[in-house]
């Protein structure tokens, strides 16, 4: 994932998400009823794994555009809350 997309990424909706699992490759579609809509169930150590990926250049990329340290741990905080990762 580009680290361009989390800073400017809306995290109101699903989109995000969407093109997140696109990217992975530990995935399941389940299919219950066919008038029901597909659900995803992405393992937890897949999405963690997915965030751990993104904090290096995320780092960089908060660096060239001038924000602080805190400023861009908020919004790693708010991605990693977005993923629904939580800490053990």
């Amino acid at each position: 994932m580009p680290p361009a997309l989390i800073p400017a990424a809306d995290l109101r909706n699903g989109c995000l998400r969407a093109a997140i699992f696109s990217m992975l490759e530990n995935l399941t579609v389940i299919h219950r009823l066919e008038s029901e809509r597909p659900r995803v169930h992405v393992p937890s150590m897949e999405l963690e794994r997915f965030f751990m990926s993104c904090l290096r250049p995320q780092a960089l990329l908060h660096k060239r555009i001038g924000w602080s340290k805190a400023r861009g741990a908020k919004k790693l905080q708010t991605f990693e809350d977005y993923l629904g990762i939580r800490e053990p």
